[in-house]
């Protein structure tokens, strides 16, 4: 355990004191849901046996910190979606009515700018749409279903080769959310390797099923695994910057965890730990 020096991060106050210190997981590349692990550290005095002694407790904080950024992230979204749509929406309406105006009196300049302002006002509003999705996301409905079959599902879409050696994986989860899950983040690994087939691993344990998604692209630089997780953070040109936060949120809503990572020979590794029935 690090702990910092007396006087240094705790104050102290009645004999306790108390802190919310970050410890980075492995000096590796690699990043767990944001890549370092928060924790509230805390420092009580107590005497026993007329000897006095220090109880520190640690207690695991980077679930629940992550859950609070996502809740404000959320109410963020909600407002400007609100106030986005409803400009929008007149804009648009002005919009349609000046391009009727401007076929009439056949000027094809003008019925272009409009054009152009329609345009935008779609693009607009796919940009609001991609957020709310993050915004919408429900409480999971678990059920029982076989991870496997669904995975073999994707394959027609996104083409990967599968290495598991149950013919069936049951778990309980939220079908729906995991595959929507599964799909971006499959996404992301052909847009980053073009036609070279992802691999995906799936194993079972004692304690839940790991799910292992490879692509073989260029890789992610440490600085930008990160930031990955996090809203609005993007590299590509047209990236939203939605997906893996998406992703984020259904991994803690399944009380499971996902993590980046480089391995050797390149690309990137995504590993997802679910429990089989929670």
């Amino acid at each position: 355990m690090i702990a910092p020096p007396d006087g240094q991060g705790l104050g102290s106050q009645a004999g306790q004191s108390s802190a919310i210190i970050q410890l980075k997981e492995d000096e590796n590349v690699s990043a767990s849901s944001g890549g370092e692990q928060s924790w509230h550290l805390s420092r009580h005095q107590l005497k026993l046996h007329g000897s006095r002694h220090q109880l520190m407790l640690l207690k695991p904080m980077t679930r629940e910190l992550n859950r609070q950024e996502l809740k404000t992230w959320k109410k963020v979204i909600r407002v400007i979606n609100h106030e986005l749509n409803n400009s929008i929406a007149p804009i648009s309406s002005m919009c349609h009515s000046g391009k009727v105006l401007a076929e009439r009196i056949n000027e094809p300049r003008l019925n272009q700018v409009f054009s152009t302002i329609s345009g935008r006002i779609n693009k607009l509003s796919e940009f609001i749409q991609n957020y709310s999705q993050l915004a919408r996301l429900s409480s999971p409905q678990k059920q029982s279903f076989d991870l496997r079959a669904m995975l073999g599902q994707l394959q027609s879409l996104y083409p990967f080769t599968l290495d598991c050696r149950d013919k069936e994986l049951f778990i309980k989860g939220d079908v729906s959310q995991l595959e929507q899950l599964a799909i971006n983040v499959l996404k992301n690994a052909r847009e980053a390797a073009g036609d070279i087939p992802s691999q995906v691993t799936l194993t079972s344990g004692m304690q839940g099923v790991t799910l292992v998604i490879r692509d073989f692209g260029p890789g992610m630089k440490p600085e930008v695994m990160q930031q990955a997780f996090l809203p609005y953070y993007s590299t590509k040109v047209d990236g939203s910057g939605i997906g893996l936060s998406i992703c984020r949120e259904i991994i803690d809503a399944h009380q499971g965890q996902i993590s980046l990572s480089s391995p050797p020979g390149g690309g990137l590794e995504v590993s997802i730990a679910l429990p089989r029935g929670v």
